[in-house]
């Protein structure tokens, strides 16, 4: 093989060994909720491949009550809670790799509780969730997430009204004696916005960044945790 010949072929192959991971993708959501129990279950369908799950839990409690969650009776692992005022809370938990089909997610409570969830899966992760963030402005409840183009912010906010969103593939799901809980995500960057605008009654919004790469790790993994 000729000179010229070898030198195209390893830069060839050099580029391919350094290319940037696929970046992270919104694979489904689904919700689930409660006017008053210790536990509640939805069904979420996982499609693609390096999946992450993700799951956004609000209640009408001023601390977190949230004891587990489970999908396709593999148990989640807490990513982080936050409250507001004493009069709500949130909650976020993940896992890597989870099961691809249609399964439950079942949310226990250590008391009965007004509750509402939202599931979330991407494609296209390592499995690590880097960075978090938590906020209770108001009327905006809006915060910024350290991130990186390629990357997803996934959030979670529990309020007693919502006008406005500021992500995409949002859900919400209304909660009797509680308000809403509304769950999207935005393509990551340095410093990336993510919450909602014109929310009132005592906003409290949870947001977290899910790293994009290739996992190495077996299906049902607890999320791998660098968060700050």
């Amino acid at each position: 093989m000729a000179l010229a010949q070898r030198l195209i072929l390893t830069a060839v192959l050099l580029a391919c060994a350094y290319a940037a991971p696929a970046a992270v993708a919104f694979d489904s959501n689904a919700s689930g909720s409660t006017g008053g129990s210790s536990s509640m279950s939805w069904d979420h369908t996982c499609i693609g491949s390096n999946l992450v799950l993700v799951v956004g839990i609000g209640t009408n409690q001023a601390t977190d009550v949230i004891t587990g969650v489970t999908y396709n009776g593999v148990q989640l692992r807490k990513v982080g809670s936050a409250a507001f005022n004493g009069s709500r809370s949130v909650v976020q938990y993940a896992l890597v790799a989870p099961a691809v089909g249609t399964h439950p997610v079942v949310v226990t409570a250590s008391t009965s509780v007004a509750m509402g969830g939202v599931s979330q899966s991407f494609t296209g992760s390592n499995g690590v969730l880097s960075s978090q963030l938590s906020s209770t402005n108001s009327p905006n409840c809006i915060g910024i997430v350290a991130s990186a183009i390629g990357n997803m912010v996934c959030d979670v906010v529990n309020t007693s009204g919502i006008l406005q969103f500021e992500d995409s593939n949002n859900m919400f799901v209304g909660v009797a004696g509680l308000g809403y809980i509304a769950a999207g995500s935005i393509p990551g960057s340095a410093s990336q916005y993510c919450g909602y605008a014109g929310v009132g009654g005592g906003p409290v919004l949870l947001a977290v960044n899910v790293v994009a790469g290739s996992q190495s790790q077996p299906s049902g993994g607890l999320a791998s945790m660098g968060v700050g």
